[in-house]
């Protein structure tokens, strides 16, 4: 039967963990290894969970340089032959979301398989509600792959690790190598998670359009990585012009 590792990173997170916990501990299939990294969080409520979990998944408490350094580290950590990458706030869709995972085709064919995310929470008007993931040319010049909406075989992270340096698009920077490698998805129609839409990767700040400047001149052949670095900067215009808070 085929294992799979979940890998939950963590920094007083408070009651939304727990709800993130359970949601993969309640899960149909019986073959989940939940890793939760914590990075040393202070926040007693955060502790009093990760005290009560303890007997039920594997919790490391260690620093770490950002959100994609946790990820990677819990990664290397998992015995899972695939892997589900989930933030504090986020849960599972159901109870059945693994199990449902685990009857499409999981042989060698396939590196990642895809489906949808639920967002809640949104802070701006430029994120939709339902994100269908994808792996195509558009990957160019978005992100279209949802982290919580990919489930991944690990051998593609010995190819291609998170990278620290990336704090923001860790996951855009993996998700365009894996284009560019031509590694093969199953698209699916299967809702993986519901998702707090409000973290620093949602709210379209400088930083970001920075690091997506980065990650194209670095993995895009020229000219396609000078083209694409202009339409981040020209998107990143257009947010600023365009408001894109949603009015409470």
């Amino acid at each position: 039967m085929t294992w799979v590792t979940v890998v939950i990173p963590c920094y007083n997170a408070g009651e939304d963990l727990k709800k993130a916990i359970l949601s993969v501990l309640h899960q149909s299939h019986p073959k989940i290894e939940l890793i939760i990294q914590d990075a040393e969080s202070s926040d007693p409520i955060t502790i009093s969970i990760l005290q009560e979990f303890k007997d039920q998944c594997h919790i490391v408490v260690e620093k770490d340089n950002g959100i994609f350094d946790a990820f990677q580290k819990g990664i290397e950590k998992g015995k899972g032959d695939w892997i589900y990458l989930m933030g504090a706030d986020d849960q599972l869709a159901s109870e059945h979301v693994i199990q449902r995972l685990v009857q499409y085709e999981f042989g060698n064919q396939y590196d990642l398989i895809l489906g949808t995310v639920e967002n809640t929470h949104s802070v701006s008007q430029w994120i939709p509600k339902t994100f269908v993931s994808h792996l195509s040319w558009k990957m160019y010049w978005r992100n279209t792959i949802h982290q919580q909406g990919c489930i991944y075989r690990k051998s593609i992270f010995t190819r291609h690790p998170f990278r620290a340096q990336f704090k923001i698009l860790g996951d855009y920077h993996l998700h365009l190598q894996l284009y560019l490698a031509k590694c093969k998805a199953l698209t699916t129609s299967l809702t993986f998670a519901v998702c707090k839409a409000d973290g620093l990767s949602k709210k379209f700040t400088w930083p970001l359009y920075q690091e997506e400047i980065k990650i194209k001149l670095r993995l895009l052949p020229f000219p396609l990585n000078i083209l694409t670095a202009f339409a981040a900067m020209a998107k990143f215009g257009l947010k600023k012009i365009i408001p894109r808070a949603i009015q409470q």
